[in-house]
């Protein structure tokens, strides 16, 4: 990931990262491996640097990243041409997710048409094998 951070900066936020330890349910002293410490100072900075590369794979949809919420939005002639748009980015959004040992939430996963067209069509798009709702 590019974000202009220091060699020594990148070295400090890699060891910040991997000191963390907390507590589970059972409210045993854990080490965790994998995301940012919650409640930490840094953790919303590194976080939105972290998600920021969302935005180098979407092609043809536009992305608006709001805390740990994503909207995908495309303007479309055709909602047959908006929807191959949109699930080529669940798609790629999928295989991202997959790469980083995370997952998209399909059943808090949803779509909205905004149309003048008083026809509006149902769209079939997919994320982890799930049809998202409208």
């Amino acid at each position: 990931m590019q974000a202009g951070v220091s060699h020594n900066m990148l070295k400090w936020i890699q060891n910040y990262l991997s000191q963390k330890t907390g507590k589970r349910r059972e409210s045993r002293q854990a080490i965790f491996k994998d995301g940012v410490p919650q409640g930490g100072v840094l953790s919303p900075t590194l976080y939105l640097v972290f998600m920021n590369s969302i935005q180098n794979i979407i092609k043809h949809v536009k992305a608006a990243l709001y805390a740990d919420d994503l909207a995908l939005i495309c303007c479309e002639d055709s909602c047959g041409t908006a929807q191959v748009r949109l699930q080529e980015c669940l798609t790629l959004l999928e295989q991202w997710t997959d790469d980083w040992a995370m997952t998209v939430n399909a059943a808090e996963t949803t779509y909205s048409i905004f149309s003048l067209s008083t026809k509006i069509p149902n769209l079939r798009l997919r994320i982890n094998n799930s049809l998202l709702e409208k």
